[in-house]
Parts: C-alpha cells; sequence; structure tokens
C-alpha cells in the first residue's frame, strides 16, 4: 500500500461519495477528480499519477468528440421536423389501440437509441410521446415510462447508443481487440425485445397521471388579453339543436370561436356560413360561462374528441398565434367580414387587441387598424405561409416552420444516411465519421450554429473529460493491478468465468444507480479488466459486461433518461421501484448469459 494508492482511493471514495450526496452537480465533481489528479505531486510522498501529456487528453478523447457529434445530428434531425412526422407515423401504426400506440412507440425509441444517445433520443421524442397521447386520448404516463425504459434498452444495441458503451474502446488495456460497432448487437436486441414483452403485458398498470387535454392551456395569453386557450370538443347528434344553425350563428349567439369541425371531412377554420346540418364534432374556444351555456342549448359535454379531430388540434399541427397589421397593408379600414378572413387566409380570429384594450365580441363588423394585433388559432403550415404575406407580421416565432422544414428533410436525410454508411462501411473512426455528419449539418445550413451549441450537453462533456483520467490513473498507478491480486482469494486458484460475469454485472448495476453510468464504467472496466487478465479470461467479454451493466438503471430515476421522465410522467419512486424491478433483473440476466455464449 503506496501513498499513491492511499490519495487515489481517497480520490475515488470522494468521486463516488460527492456522485451519491448529489449536492454538487456532476460535472463539477469530475472536473474536481481531474484537479486532485494533477495536483497529486505537490502532496508529500506521493508520486504523479499521471504523466502530465495526458492528464488532459479527456477533453480530446474520441469519446468526447462522438458526443457532441451525435448531438448536434440528433437537433438537426428534430429541426427538420422529424418529431412531427414521427407522431404521424406512430398515430397511423396505433390506430384506436393504445397497447400498439404504446409498443409502437416504445419500440422505435429502442430502434432510435441504436444510432443516437440516449439522451438525445429521450428529448426528441418528448414532444412526440405528448402529443401522441394527445391524440390516443391517454395520460403522458402510460408512454414515458415503457418509452423512456426502451430508450435505455436500445442503446446497447452499437457503440453509440449509450455513453457507457461510447467510451468503452478507450478503456480496454493496451493490446486488446477493439470492439467493432455492432458487437454488442445481439444483447441490445434481446434486451429491448424483453423491455417491449414486459410493457406489452403490464403496461395497462402504468399510473394514470396527468391525463391530457385538447389544445395548450395558455398563461400568457390569459393574462395579457383575457382568455385562454382551452379547446373543448362537443359531438353532435344528428338532428341536435344546433343542426339548423351556420357556424356564425353559434359564434355569434354563444360568444365563442369555432376553430374546427368534423362533417364529412375535417375542417379548421371553418367558414361561417357552413350549416351544421351534417356536423358531427365541433372543437371550440371561449368562456367557461360560453361554453356551458352552448352545451346546455345542445344537449351535449364536452369531450376528448375523436383521434382525427385530436390530431388535427395537436400542437404540433396547430394553436394559437399573434399577427400585426403593419401600416402599409391592405387589410387597414378593412373589417373580417369583408376580407373573409377565414377563407382567404385560414386562420379563426379570437381577439383584435388596439391600444391595450382586447375585444373579443363584435370582431367580423370591426375595421382593422395599423397596429391591430390579431390572435387567432391557425394551422402551422398555413402560418409558415402567411410569414411571406406583406398583408400581415407574424409575430409568433416558436412554432414548427413545417414548409421550411420540409424543404430541407432531403438534405438532412442525405447527410443523416451518409453518416451512417461511412460508421458501418468507412475505416473511419466513430468519431471522426460522426463529425463528418455534424459538420454536414452546419455547412447545409440544417442547424444554425448557435442551435448547435446550444445542442451540446456540456455536463456530459465535462463529466466524460474530467472521469477518464480517473480510470487511466487507476492502471497507470498499478492500483486496478493491486486490487485485483487482493481480489483472487475470493475467487479461488481456478474462477469460473460466469462467477467473474455475473459479479461485473451486478457491481456495474449497483454503482450506477448512485454514480453517473458513465463514471461506473470508467471506475470498473479497468479493474475487471485487470481481474480477467490476472485470472487467465478474456478481458473483452467482462470489460463488455460492465458497460452494459452500467446502464441497467431503472430502479430509481437517477439514469438522465428517467430523470427526464419523472416529472411529465408524475412518477413516484414506487413507479420505478415497482416496474423497474423485472427489467433489472431480467436485465441482469439476459447480459451475463448472451455475452458468455458469445465469448
Amino acid at each position: 500500500m503506496t501513498a499513491e494508492f492511499l490519495y487515489l482511493g481517497g480520490v475515488t471514495a470522494l468521486v463516488v461519495g460527492l456522485f451519491v450526496h448529489g449536492r454538487v452537480p456532476v460535472e463539477v465533481t469530475a472536473l474536481l477528480c481531474l484537479v486532485l489528479i494533477g495536483v497529486a505531486p505537490m502532496v508529500p510522498g506521493v508520486e504523479p499519477l499521471l504523466p502530465s501529456a495526458q492528464l488532459f487528453a479527456g477533453f480530446s478523447s474520441p469519446a468526447v468528440v462522438a458526443v457532441i457529434a451525435v448531438m448536434v445530428v440528433s437537433r438537426s434531425l428534430d429541426e427538420v421536423g422529424l418529431s412531427a412526422r414521427l407522431t404521424d407515423w406512430l398515430d397511423r401504426v396505433a390506430g384506436d389501440s393504445q397497447r400498439r400506440a404504446r409498443l409502437a412507440s416504445a419500440g422505435t425509441a429502442g430502434l432510435l437509441s441504436a444510432v443516437m444517445q440516449n439522451l438525445a433520443v429521450m428529448a426528441t421524442l418528448m414532444p412526440v410521446v405528448h402529443q401522441l397521447s394527445l391524440r390516443q386520448g391517454m395520460a403522458p404516463s402510460r408512454l414515458l415510462m415503457p418509452v423512456g425504459f426502451c430508450v435505455i434498452l436500445g442503446g446497447n444495441i452499437t457503440l453509440l447508443g449509450s455513453g457507457p458503451l461510447l467510451v468503452l474502446n478507450d478503456l480496454l488495456p493496451e493490446g486488446v481487440a477493439r470492439f467493432s460497432l455492432l458487437a454488442p448487437a445481439p444483447v441490445g436486441l434481446l434486451l429491448l425485445l424483453m423491455g417491449l414483452a414486459l410493457f406489452w403485458r403490464w403496461g395497462g398498470k402504468l399510473p394514470q397521471a396527468n391525463a391530457p387535454t385538447v389544445g395548450t392551456p395558455a398563461s400568457r395569453l390569459q393574462g395579457v388579453y383575457g382568455f385562454g386557450a382551452d379547446i373543448d370538443c362537443l359531438t353532435l347528434g344528428p338532428d341536435g339543436a344546433l343542426s339548423d344553425l351556420r357556424v356564425g350563428e353559434v359564434e355569434e349567439r354563444f360568444g365563442v370561436s369555432i376553430v374546427a369541425l368534423t362533417s364529412e371531412e375535417l375542417l379548421l377554420a371553418p367558414h361561417r356560413d357552413i350549416a351544421l346540418a351534417g356536423a358531427r364534432e365541433l372543437a371550440i374556444i371561449g368562456s367557461p360561462d360560453a361554453v356551458h351555456q352552448l352545451c346546455e342549448h345542445a344537449g351535449v359535454q364536452p369531450t376528448l374528441g375523436s383521434r382525427g379531430l385530436r390530431s388535427a388540434l395537436a400542437t404540433d399541427r396547430s394553436g394559437i398565434a399573434e399577427l400585426m397589421v403593419p401600416p402599409h397593408s391592405a387589410l387597414v379600414g378593412k373589417t373580417l367580414r369583408e376580407v373573409r378572413m377565414r377563407k382567404t387566409y385560414g386562420f379563426s380570429t379570437l381577439v383584435i387587441y388596439r391600444e391595450g384594450q382586447a375585444r373579443r365580441s363584435r370582431l367580423r363588423d370591426t375595421p382593422l387598424q395599423a397596429g391591430d394585433v390579431l390572435v387567432c388559432h391557425v394551422g402551422w403550415e398555413e402560418l409558415t405561409r402567411l410569414e411571406s404575406n406583406p398583408d400581415l407580421v407574424v409575430i409568433t416565432r416558436d412554432f414548427p416552420h413545417l414548409r421550411t422544414n420540409t424543404e430541407r428533410t432531403a438534405v438532412a436525410g442525405c447527410i443523416a444516411l451518409g453518416t451512417l454508411l461511412l460508421l458501418f462501411f468507412s475505416p473511419l473512426p466513430f468519431a471522426l465519421s460522426l463529425l463528418v455528419g455534424a459538420v454536414g449539418m452546419l455547412l447545409a445550413g440544417v442547424l444554425p450554429t448557435q442551435s448547435a451549441y446550444a445542442a451540446v450537453s456540456w455536463r456530459t462533456v465535462l463529466l466524460l473529460a474530467g472521469l477518464i483520467p480517473l480510470g487511466q490513473a487507476l492502471q497507470h498507478s498499478g492500483m486496478a493491478a493491486w486490487l485485483v491480486n487482493a481480489a483472487l482469494p475470493v475467487f479461488g486458484a481456478a474462477p469460473a468465468f460466469w462467477s467473474v460475469a455475473a459479479l461485473a454485472a451486478v457491481t456495474a448495476s449497483l454503482l450506477a444507480l448512485v454514480m453517473s453510468n458513465v463514471g461506473a464504467t470508467v471506475l470498473l472496466v479497468p479493474l475487471f479488466c485487470q481481474l480477467a487478465l490476472d485470472l487467465g479470461l478474456d478481458p473483452r467479454p467482462v470489460a463488455l459486461i460492465v458497460a452494459l451493466g452500467a446502464s441497467n438503471a431503472f430502479l430509481i430515476p437517477t439514469h438522465q433518461v428517467n430523470a427526464l421522465i419523472s416529472g411529465p410522467g408524475g412518477y413516484r419512486a414506487a413507479d420505478f421501484l415497482r416496474f423497474g424491478t423485472p427489467v433489472s433483473l431480467g436485465y441482469i440476466l439476459v447480459v451475463v448469459l448472451v455475452v458468455g455464449g458469445l465469448y
């Protein structure tokens, strides 16, 4: 036991303790680890733990470059409308079955995570899950946990999906063959199938929390314009009390705005002259009193609406927007009735805001003035077209620019496909292949430079850069070998591979519950590789089991993906323990048996 061992052991214990404590940000803990390793020679009796040239090698590690590039490519694909298109496809596949919706979304998430970082996939799919739950009339909690768990499980299909696998090759001892991109594929696919089977069987027992409502409540609209943006859906009978009225008559009589209706077809911003005789559903916006009065007259109650209507009103397709009438507009001096605003421009006007006053009645007969703000319900495709209309200025900016994104989809798709081809078939390193894709997205203008900076999780970058030297120091100082020799008596003279494999899987799984999965991988891979070499075993399968086991974090919401879904899903710690226990136990069994059988 040397002074270097004592010092490095103290640093390791401090890092693990800070991770468990959770008060200090993980990236700060990682940088503290780097500093403590660097200043070790200043401690009397302690020799340098790493050569100075290797101390900052984590910042230039291929793993760090790969993580940055993956996040940039992921954000680029989302920028061109991946979320909206994926939601449309999942909604068609699911039909009216919530079980199919759960299976399709979780399976898609698992496959996407094979080529994208776990956190990037979950961040991309959060709006998709929300919109899909809205269209299916189910609580997001019924989808978020299956999707989140399958993102983690599917991340084990390739070396790209999870942080532990991404850094694995950098942690292997010198002279040991590196893993190929698809080396963990058999294990990852079986893990994903296991997760899908469990949620197919028991997904209906997930908590029903945060049930969705059609439309998006907007507190800002309530504060500024004096009305909310909730949309109520009414299902009408064939000979109901509204069947002899037209859209405009209902709006004027009850003080509501009809933003959509379904008859033979679904119409957004239906013209005021359309008769309601054949209408089956109405989507309306109005004050609670106005909605109540209309429901009493029609003899109906607000519903969630049909899947088709929910889909049209989903916030990835339509919503509330603000437009201003400029001084040079041809609309100045004209009324909404004269302009035929719905038919000409495709939106329903809810409020005219003028000189600090919000006008919500007799809008059709109000002459427009320069500077008027029109608050409307509109489809995003129509709003995108209005951005080039000189008669209106679109104030709202945070909406999906569907047409613009569509124009860039082909370019982004070609770049993404080219990146995958490089990853699978070129001799280029993984990090360089991914960097080619990221630079291609930036050069093609798919993603603005500022958005690329925002896309990168610098916490993850600093975490990797700070902890990689710790694993190298354990090997360089000889502490890894010392720990292995101390553990040899536990296994006896001729230990079985299965004992080491099981110990590696369980240790990595437990450590990943209380600290970063990447940090657990960095700490354990050198130790178990040295153990395998000293016992005459192949270190590659043992290292792979450690990296896979470090993603087995389902029992508590400490994994980044689980932390991301816990709030929006309204999950309690008991929910993760209840549904995570069978997943975690099955995970260890599959990893040990499959990796042991393959190697």
